[in-house]
């Protein structure tokens, strides 16, 4: 199952959706990936992880891979993005 929750909108309880649902899902064993793409990193600092600069920041300001420090992240190298 692919999900998506997105709203142009701020404050209209997104990163709960996501993350309560993300928590009910794997409860009963399902796997479960979420992708921050909020400028604000909500979702990420939620979950205790300190991402900085964001998911947003390098797909969409230009920020360098090197700058990333999401655990377990391995550099790939950008092209034509």
């Amino acid at each position: 199952m692919d999900l998506a929750i997105v709203n142009q909108h701020s404050e209209t309880g997104k990163t709960a959706i996501a993350l309560g649902l993300g928590r009910a899902l794997t409860e009963v064993a399902q796997k479960v990936f979420i992708v921050d793409l909020d400028p604000n990193s909500d979702a990420t600092a939620t979950l205790g992880i300190k991402a900085k600069p964001a998911l947003y920041d390098f797909l969409f300001r230009e920020v360098p891979t090197e700058g990333l420090t999401l655990p377990g992240l391995r550099h790939v190298a950008r092209s034509g993005v």
